[in-house]
């Protein structure tokens, strides 16, 4: 603390916490947020980055979430800690973030509102709904499948909702498992820091 007044700082200088004001960008930071921003620019889906800890995922994720939540085009949401026990609580975690309003205890309920949410906010609104999943090394499986499913959601050959998600090298290699395929193969963009 006397540092900061020694040296006439107006806050102090260090802090485990990522700050995304003191981030800098690498060519290889710069082309994983362009594939990002690429990914949610023209709905294609999901996006995926990863790399070993401390290399700016969650800075990244941040700047990402901060530059979509100001456009009026966008509507954004961000999961910062989706270790969610079950899917349907991250289903009703993800409608909850969106500002729907309500829920159901029954998966398919929920998953019928948040249809006729996404369809509302997409086709009545104009707005790209996106997901921003931080730290996607601590989801299971079963939560990879929601996201899936979520994906799943059309109309018109169109996605209704975009994921970005960043996380360790752990997410590729859950993405590898066989009992992952489904979403491994919706993958439009990945990279790796």
């Amino acid at each position: 603390m006397a540092y900061t007044k020694h040296f006439k700082l107006k806050e102090q200088p260090f802090s485990s916490n990522p700050d995304p004001r003191f981030f800098y960008l690498t060519d290889q930071h710069k082309t994983a947020i362009d594939k990002s921003m690429f990914v949610a620019d023209q709905k294609l889906g999901l996006g995926l980055t990863y790399g070993s800890p401390g290399t700016g995922k969650t800075s990244m994720s941040r700047i990402l979430y901060q530059k979509f939540a100001d456009s009026q085009d966008f509507k954004t949401v961000m999961l910062a800690d989706p270790g969610y026990k079950t899917d349907n609580r991250m289903l009703r975690a993800i409608i909850h973030e969106f500002d729907v309003g309500k829920t159901q205890k029954a998966m398919d309920d929920s998953l019928l509102i948040f249809q006729k949410f996404l369809e509302k906010t997409v086709y009545k609104e104009g707005k790209t709904c996106l997901l921003i999943v931080d730290h996607g090394e601590r989801m299971k499986e079963e939560l990879y499948a929601l996201l899936s499913d979520l994906l799943e959601l059309r109309k018109d050959d169109e996605r209704l909702l975009q994921v970005l998600v960043f996380g360790r090298h752990d997410v590729r290699d859950k993405l590898a498992d066989p009992r992952s395929k489904s979403i491994d193969m919706k993958v439009a963009s990945s990279s790796s820091l």
